[in-house]
């Protein structure tokens, strides 16, 4: 686990996305991916935290095995409700693969990923008692531009989303201290269909 999750220093978001839509983040991402959190490996310098993590459905895209995740964010200073993650979340993630200047000035692994439009594409994903998986933006204009076709995906029912969010905050208890910037909560295999049938 990372030292923090959470630090008094402020990181601004100087992330230029051009991942305004969900059909966007999909469209730049070099691998579209539901991963699992693995171990915290440590900072790459003030800027990024590096992890571990698993690949539970590889959507689009190639990951190979033993690639490595950074975040934007460090253990000395984080963006505005942006907490370091932590072993185990899982997310929906648009990766982009770190080109070789930035490998080599951070000395990287090959196989290192950042995320596509930084804190602003993150998705967390929940599975509730049923066994049914659900997506839950971080970022209502993000969660707004879901994929042509993905209307229904959104839980209209206010008691399914309350359950979801009840249970975000039993996995991960930061979400108790965070306010989220979005309610939107989503089917996750009708999310990941949609992502699939763009091709």
């Amino acid at each position: 686990m990372p030292p923090v999750r959470m630090t008094g220093k402020l990181l601004i978001d100087y992330s230029t996305s051009i991942e305004e839509r969900m059909a966007d983040a999909v469209e730049n991402a070099d691998a579209v991916a539901y991963v699992r959190i693995g171990d915290w490996l440590g900072d790459t310098d003030d800027v990024y935290a590096m992890y571990e993590f698993e690949t539970v459905e590889l959507i689009r895209g190639e990951l190979p095995e033993g690639s490595v995740l950074l975040q934007d964010g460090s253990s000395t200073g984080t963006i505005p409700d942006f907490p370091l993650f932590t072993a185990g979340n899982e997310l929906l993630l648009f990766l982009k693969k770190c080109g070789d200047y930035t490998k080599e000035h951070l000395n990287l692994p090959n196989n290192s990923y950042f995320i596509g439009g930084s804190s602003y594409t993150v998705s967390d994903i929940v599975t509730l008692e049923s066994g049914q998986k659900f997506l839950l933006p971080r970022e209502s204009m993000f969660a707004n531009g879901v994929l042509p076709g993905v209307a229904k995906s959104i839980a209209a029912d206010i008691k399914l989303r309350e359950s979801c969010l009840d249970e975000l905050r039993r996995a991960d208890e930061i979400w108790n201290d965070i306010p989220r910037r979005s309610n939107y909560v989503c089917y996750l295999d009708k999310i990941i269909a949609a992502i699939k049938a763009l091709g």
